[in-house]
């Protein structure tokens, strides 16, 4: 294969192992993608993945820049995964609490300027959309966008078609609306979605929540 199929495999690979809870194995292997040419998406998708890989071993305050400017470059590449990016960022840089703070604010107001996404919005495109005005506009702002985020999820039985992870950052937004019923379905969903999937790094977490 040419430098450029041998990089995308190893990129596949290296996500494929930090999914299943391999932290350094997907970093080793996203050192031998990082090697050969990629391409703008690819080299975008590198740069998320070395923030998902920060965030699983717990570097909270490394991974949340990379999320950010990966978000950034997807943007007009893959807008839903860029989507997708912000919540991961928005979600750790949560996490990291005031030092992230300047960049948690970076990405609301990305996602705020961001064209809608084609079609009806997802229930995480909701609960995207109503993160980004709590963080730019205040809680009082944003209560009611969250609540319908959560209450969509929830008549979709979080049955969502949905990255393994989202489930978690919805059932934080749940636990801070005082929404009990909606943030048990999401524990439930996080553990189904991390067993069909082989998320083995997500499934410990789902499982303590889900206690």
């Amino acid at each position: 294969p040419s430098p450029g199929e041998r990089a995308r495999r190893a990129l596949e690979a290296a996500d494929a192992k930090q999914l299943a809870g391999a932290p350094q194995a997907a970093s080793a292997l996203l050192s031998a993608a990082l090697e050969g040419p990629l391409g703008e998406r690819g080299s975008a998708l590198a740069e998320r993945l070395r923030g998902q890989i920060a965030l699983d071993l717990r570097r909270v305050r490394e991974a949340v820049p990379f999320l950010v400017e990966a978000a950034g470059r997807l943007e007009s590449i893959e807008p839903g995964v860029a989507r997708a990016t912000y919540l991961e960022a928005i979600g750790a840089a949560q996490i990291n609490g005031h030092d992230s703070g300047e960049l948690m604010r970076r990405a609301a107001e990305a996602v705020r300027t961001m064209p809608p996404p084609s079609g009806p919005p997802g229930a995480f495109d909701l609960l995207l959309a109503g993160l980004a005005v709590r963080i730019t506009d205040g809680y009082a702002a944003a209560a009611s966008l969250l609540k319908h985020a959560l209450r969509v999820l929830h008549e979709e039985d979080g049955h969502a078609q949905a990255d393994v992870r989202w489930p978690g950052f919805a059932r934080a937004v749940a636990l801070d609306m005082f929404d009990d019923e909606t943030c048990h379905a999401l524990c439930a969903r996080s553990v189904e979605l991390a067993r069909e999937r082989g998320a083995l790094g997500v499934l410990p977490v789902a499982l303590n929540y889900l206690a």
